[in-house]
């Protein structure tokens, strides 16, 4: 039976929009509101991918990775 869980990240740092020059509005608002005071970065976000393709006994979770805003 496949595992259906999700991954529920909050704003990510993107490279190619910062390399554009570019600032998100809504990246530096949840910056702001956010327990840790910052955006995540993609490498943040790896280590609960890989949990959820090598854990076989977990379905049906959604994982938070948001550095704390669902806490607000």
């Amino acid at each position: 039976m496949p595992s259906i869980s999700s991954i529920m990240p909050s704003p990510y740092s993107v490279r190619l929009y910062s390399t554009l020059g570019g600032t998100s509005g809504y990246s530096f608002h949840y910056a702001q509101k956010a327990p840790l005071g910052r955006v995540g970065q993609n490498e943040e976000i790896a280590p609960a991918v890989a949990y959820l393709m090598t854990n076989t006994f977990t379905t049906g979770s959604a994982i938070y990775v948001d550095g704390g805003y669902t806490l607000l």
